[in-house]
């Protein structure tokens, strides 16, 4: 039986001022090409609803996105912060804390890899350029493809996401302005960019606790991500 994965969105407003609920198809498309039932997840689920919405899904993808709310971590303010969202941020930081707790099979990509360090106890950089010391360009975006090759990624070798990706380097895309700084303490970080940023984190004993920095949903040409989401789907029909 196909195991249903719940995918997190977000929200925009259009140019007839409607606002919308919204959700980049590539990652639907990902997940059924794992083989999995997406279901998009709105921001603005009740917190009492949570819960109850948690139980009724096998896995748990937390997508990319605007900037997280830096009273949620005590971050430091800057004017390149953008498009909070505290309704995503509430969602959001609340299904990795009940996924941490039950083990439930969960994804983090790009802001979701770092809304899981938030949820557990970590910080951010909240603008790389002015707060990572000799930092490569990591904002490829929104002039880029969005599938550009920015920079390579050494996977630890004692890491569960080394046997994922075939190997202990690949190259990735990178669409993000904001990183970890403090590392959650139930994390592991598992790969890292050449300048040393953290580009993956995993939990090792759990059945699939991941986050990446990268948007592997524009790279399911090569085989390392289609794995990647293969193991994820996997992981959540055993859930």
């Amino acid at each position: 039986m196909k195991p249903t994965i719940a995918i997190t969105s977000g929200r925009i407003l259009s140019n007839s001022q409607i606002l919308r609920v919204c959700l980049i198809d590539k990652y639907v498309q990902a997940i059924r090409e794992a083989d999995g039932i997406p279901v998009i997840l709105p921001p603005t689920i009740d917190q009492y609803d949570i819960a109850s919405i948690h139980q009724k899904f096998n896995g748990i993808i937390l997508t990319g996105g605007g900037d997280i709310s830096i009273e949620k971590y005590h971050g430091s303010p800057h004017a390149k912060i953008s498009d909070v969202e505290n309704d995503r941020d509430n969602l959001e930081i609340a299904l990795v804390k009940l996924a941490f707790e039950n083990r439930k099979p969960l994804f983090g990509i790009c802001r979701g890899h770092q809304v899981i360090n938030v949820a557990l106890g970590g910080d951010l950089y909240t603008h790389i350029p002015t707060q990572f010391n000799q930092p490569l360009k990591h904002d490829h975006f929104p002039n880029v493809a969005r599938d550009y090759a920015a920079h390579s990624i050494k996977i630890e070798k004692s890491s569960r996401l080394v046997d994922i990706l075939y190997g202990n380097e690949l190259m990735v895309n990178s669409l993000h302005h904001q990183a970890i700084k403090s590392l959650a303490s139930p994390l592991v970080a598992s790969a890292f960019a050449p300048d040393g940023m953290i580009e993956a984190v995993e939990i090792p004993d759990y059945p699939f606790f991941f986050g990446v920095q990268w948007h592997p949903e524009w790279l399911t040409n090569m085989p390392a991500m289609q794995n990647l989401f293969s193991a994820f789907v996997n992981a959540a029909r055993d859930s």
